[in-house]
């Protein structure tokens, strides 16, 4: 039915995602645990950042270890 690439593709993207949403939540427990203020902009940063990689990745022809930091 699936090939053995295909499932590790899937799990691949599933952890690559997972990671995103980890970072992103962990950075709301922080900033409300320190300051007991919720950060609305807290996701616009995260598209931000996502903006930008896109971005240097796609117009500056940058390999994508490179790009992203």
């Amino acid at each position: 039915m699936f090939s053995p690439i295909v499932i590790a593709q899937v799990f691949v993207n599933g952890v690559g995602l997972s990671a995103i949403y980890i970072l992103v939540a962990l950075g709301f427990t922080l900033l409300f645990g320190i300051m007991r203020v919720v950060n609305f902009a807290h996701g616009a940063f995260a598209m931000l950042g996502g903006y930008a990689l896109f971005y240097v990745y796609g117009v500056y022809k940058l390999p994508y270890l490179i790009a992203a930091p």
